[in-house]
């Protein structure tokens, strides 16, 4: 409670270990009186006669408060200050003079600048930020920006970003000074008459250092109307401010002192010997070992206690700085004494009470301070030690002090402001942390509270829990919030086979914990996105409603972002498609691709004839003019595909007819003659002069030819990367952009038809496909020694400048043609340094230039090719850049026990025959070429399909007795023809020669 009167007041933590958990758990801050200014802190702005409770600090661990005239202050056990009220001089400290903090620009820390741009932040507002909090952390930026630091009044309590690790903060007149753990002391508000120490009468808007005291452990501070005093750990004051009464112990000489002034010992005794003392009392304050052990100023008086040297009075906040360790420690005791003595167990489940029950507790015990959120790995020791110790029996009191929380925190949320919601959402995800949560009795009950506490925030605070998880260790993120609350999902909608309201919030969770695990991977190790995946939806969803509710949920879009509460009232998988494994998104493309043929079904129904007959082709709307003509007389024995004779079109299928010989010429040409609607159509391919009918190997087949052709490295489209071995584009590429073009239209043609391209490509090429921001880490799939170069110029610290150890300028140097030239990343770039303040926007630009600039007339007919077979706002945009390459190219990992699992007999084989017990026995002794070589030879790609090798129709088929025919295979089927060899010697001799020697219609 704090009362508001002409003399300022403090009100600390109580002391002792169990009784200041006690205290913080189960009081609240309370404040009454005038509330013009509000200084109440109730946010309403009414005058009040009874206490009321400090709704914006209701979870938060409060261990010192403090009252000026028409400002407050609290503390909270992690080091941060809350401050609300007057603002008109700066005493509230939340606003940074002309928007900056003390560092310069070149001081910004990169790594949290990087970690708030990948956020979505702009650059100048998250430096600014950066700048105005000291680069205190993430978070405490964060908190900057969404602050009311303009503002002149403070109606609720507002965290004091620029500041961390307070202990103690004294509130005057219209001043306020802060003590930090490291012992020095901020000042910020009214400096006429020199209160704050900093040597002028300058009012200050955000704490600033008190450099007078900066060699001096200051321990204890007290604020009176316009004067201030301090106490250091040996006992000496300082005081500054107005003496206009005498209040400063100057006398009468001084009317004030506008830096701190140290009472010396002959003054102390001056003072002290006109006080009535008993001879020994008087004997022992003469010595030289007098010392201040107590101060208190108020208005305009103070007051000291002074004593002989002693081990000195310590103020509070030195528990409140070991309160979370302390408890921990008295927490583990009582743990290990329950294993030994019964009568400890009543006392360990009442503390377990105290502090599951507490959102405060909680923040007390395991927030951390300085902007890193929270201790996962404590909390988690925690949870796992008393797990242990509570046992089955006394489990139930966890739940209870858990639900009981949640269900306070639905009932406060509401109530709160924005950084009390903040000190709630650490509370909550702590909860979330808890192990019940996988436990098969209490976890369904815990996991659908929770979730509904979290879901309910706010887009600001669910942000910051985006933030606080994607600094958590990993296996606590995935085993303690994902597998849990993925198993329940799985769970729930099969028992009531739909997603409920209270199913959407677990889906909102795990989205946040998604977005977390993005934001790691930008610097430091995430988990897979596989982790995500739900199998049981992937596997039962209803591909077309889905897919229908999403497309028409987006025509209803009130924005270019919704809300949680929009999706919920149009909920479909398809907005949360984290959760979808690579074979369902797969699935809805085959959706999308049914959908647009309907469409051009209707389209064509509802025009005429002549209409239809004069729709565009793909060559009239990709390109103008044809790379390639097709000649009537090329030379060869084969006639062109104009005149081979075969149908060019059919109703129900996209026909592509090709010579071998002419197989680029020939698929450039035939695809152009294409009306858009029949690229929808399953591919159809035919060979000129063979008599292979496409049931899917053919096509497969052309794929795989025309690929090798045009991303050979010889033919001059791509480069092979010298480091990781990927294909790029050729920035000095002689070819047109038509056959750019080309490329990209056969990749999208391939996943329209499910056919996988033996393509090594990196990772940023998707990426740019799905117009994805790109960053200095991308370049490590081109060059990982240019990148490690890129990272190292970022976080370059010293010794020294970075233009005077990197000697760089904004240019970049690269090889053409076997020569190198030098290209000027912007306009005059030679003449600049890349210095302190200019190396991201350097890095930016270089970047920008080697992915993007460098390779545009290559890149960009080759997306537009690509997106051609694709809807701008469809499927597409769902996925990742890993789920797109594993769509076009398959997965690299070949899992061949699951594929011997999956594969079935026919012909009168089964899998105990001997040869077919020989086969398995070959293929698990080769190595990984031969392997691929195989499943190249059966299926046509040695790529495993979306889902795995598993996933794949794998038939072995007996052709007759033994015999020395060759093995064959139906590619179209994936059908492997083998005869019943009677050795296993020779089963291997002919497997061997038959898939090292396929090539074509039959064996060349």
């Amino acid at each position: 409670l704090s009362e508001r009167s002409d003399q300022p007041r403090d009100l600390g933590g109580a002391e002792g270990i169990v009784p200041a958990l006690s205290s913080v758990s189960t009081s609240q801050v309370l404040s009454c009186g005038l509330a013009a200014y509000g200084a109440l802190g109730h946010g309403d702005g009414e005058d009040c006669c009874t206490p009321r409770v400090i709704g914006a600090l209701w979870s938060l661990p409060v261990v010192q408060i403090a009252a000026g005239e028409n400002h407050s202050a609290a503390v909270v056990s992690t080091g941060e200050a809350h401050m609300w009220g007057l603002n008109k001089h700066g005493q509230l400290g939340l606003r940074a003079e002309g928007g900056r903090g003390e560092i310069s620009m070149a001081e910004i820390n990169q790594a949290m600048l990087s970690t708030l741009l990948e956020m979505g932040y702009a650059q100048e507002k998250a430096e600014g930020a950066l700048m105005a909090s000291n680069n205190v952390g993430v978070d405490a930026a964060i908190e900057w920006m969404h602050s009311n630091e303009k503002e002149d009044i403070s109606w609720t309590p507002q965290k004091v970003s620029s500041l961390s690790n307070v202990k103690l903060v004294a509130c005057g007149g219209n001043h306020s000074v802060f003590l930090c753990s490291d012992l020095k002391v901020y000042s910020c508000g009214m400096g006429s008459k020199g209160q704050l120490g900093h040597g002028s009468r300058r009012d200050e808007h955000r704490p600033r250092r008190v450099e007078r005291l900066e060699e001096q452990e200051i321990s204890e501070v007290s604020c009176g109307y316009e004067h201030t005093l301090f106490r250091d750990s040996s006992g000496v004051l300082f005081v500054c401010g107005s003496n206009e009464y005498g209040q400063l112990f100057l006398g009468s000489d001084h009317q004030e002192a506008l830096t701190p002034v140290e009472i010396s010992a002959d003054l102390k005794e001056q003072h002290l010997a006109r006080m009535p003392f008993s001879p020994v009392a008087a004997k022992a304050l003469n010595s030289s070992f007098l010392q201040v052990q107590l101060l208190a100023a108020g208005g305009q008086t103070s007051g000291v206690t002074i004593g002989a040297y002693q081990e000195l009075f310590t103020h509070r906040m030195h528990h409140y700085a070991l309160l979370g360790s302390v408890a921990v420690r008295q927490l583990q005791k009582l743990i290990a004494e329950s294993r030994t003595r019964s009568t400890a167990v009543p006392e360990l489940i009442n503390q377990t009470k105290v502090l599951f029950s507490s959102s405060s507790a909680l923040n007390a015990v395991f927030a951390r301070s300085g902007g890193e959120g929270i201790d996962f790995l404590g909390v988690e020791l925690v949870y796992v030690e008393l797990i242990q110790a509570l046992g089955a029996m006394n489990l139930p009191s966890l739940v209870d002090a858990t639900s009981s929380l949640l269900n306070e925190m639905l009932e406060q949320r509401k109530k709160l402001n924005a950084q009390a919601c903040t000190a709630m959402a650490k509370a909550a995800i702590l909860l979330a942390q808890n192990p019940v949560m996988c436990n098969e009795r209490f976890g369904g009950n815990l996991i659908l509270l929770v979730c509904k506490v979290i879901a309910g925030f706010d887009d600001a605070t669910m942000q910051q829990i985006v933030s606080w998880w994607s600094r958590s260790p990993l296996d606590i993120l995935g085993a303690r919030i994902v597998s849990p609350l993925n198993n329940f999902l799985s769970k729930e909608i099969e028992a009531i086979k739909q997603v409920s309201p209270p199913l959407q919030d677990v889906i909102v969770v795990l989205e946040l914990a998604y977005k977390a695990n993005a934001l790691k991977a930008v610097d430091s190790p995430s988990l897979d996105a596989r982790k995500f995946y739900n199998q049981f939806i992937s596997e039962h969803i209803d591909w077309n409603f889905d897919y229908i509710s999403w497309r028409r949920a987006q025509q209803l879009l009130p924005g270019p972002v919704a809300s949680y509460d929009f999706w919920r009232a149009n909920f479909s998988f398809c907005r949360f498609s984290f959760l979808l494994n690579d074979e369902a998104k797969s699935k809805l493309l085959q959706v999308e691709a049914s959908y647009r043929q309907q469409q051009q079904q209707i389209i064509g129904i509802a025009t005429s004839s002549l209409v239809q007959q004069e729709e565009a082709t793909v060559g009239g709307l990709l390109w103008s003019k044809r790379a390639h003509a097709a000649k009537a007389e090329d030379g060869y024995s084969l006639p062109p595909p104009s005149s081979s004779g075969i149908p060019p079109s059919h109703p129900a299928f996209c026909i592509i007819r090709l010579r071998r010989s002419h197989l680029l010429q020939d698929a450039l040409d035939e695809l152009c003659r294409q009306r858009k609607s029949d690229l929808f159509k399953p591919l159809k391919v035919v060979f000129i002069g063979e008599e292979g009918v496409d049931e899917g190997g053919l096509k497969k087949e052309f794929f795989a030819l025309i690929v090798q052709q045009l991303f050979d490295p010889s033919f001059g489209m791509f480069l092979q990367q010298e480091e990781t071995r990927v294909l790029w584009f050729n920035p000095s590429s002689l070819e047109s952009s038509q056959e750019f073009m080309l490329v990209g239209l056969l990749l999208g043609l391939a996943v329209y038809n499910h056919v996988l391209l033996d393509l090594q490509l990196p990772l940023v090429l998707w990426k740019k496909l799905l117009s994805l921001p790109l960053n200095h880490q991308d370049v490590a799939d081109l060059s990982p020694e240019t990148s490690r170069g890129l990272l190292a110029l970022l976080e370059y610290s010293g010794p020294g400048d970075v233009q005077d150890v990197f000697c760089l300028t904004f240019q970049a140097a690269i090889e053409s043609f076997g020569e190198r030239r030098v290209v000027e990343l912007k306009e005059g770039g030679g003449d600049v340094e890349v210095t302190n303040s200019n190396r991201r926007e350097y890095v930016q630009r270089y970047v920008e230039y080697l992915l993007s600039s460098s390779v545009s007339s290559q890149f960009e007919p080759f997306k537009e090719g690509f997106l051609f077979m694709f809807e701008q706002e469809g499927i597409l945009k769902l996925l990742s850049p890993r789920e797109l390459e594993v769509l076009v190219c398959g997965s690299p990992n070949l899992d061949f026990k699951g594929l011997e699992e999956a594969a079935t007999y026919a012909g009168g084989y089964s899998a105990s025959s001997q040869a077919v017990e020989w086969f398995w026995q070959i293929v698990r002794e080769w190595d990984l070429e031969h392997k691929k070589l195989l499943l190249k030879f059966v299926t046509g790609s040695d790529k495993s399909p979306i889902g795995g090798l598993s996933k794949l129709r794998f038939v072995i088929q007996r052709q007759g007795p033994d015999s020395m025919q060759l093995p064959t295979s139906h590619t179209c089927f994936n059908i492997l023809l083998l005869p019943d060899y009677t050795s296993r010697g020779k089963m291997r001799d002919r497997l061997l020669t038959a898939v090292a020697n396929a090539e074509g219609f039959g064996l060349q």
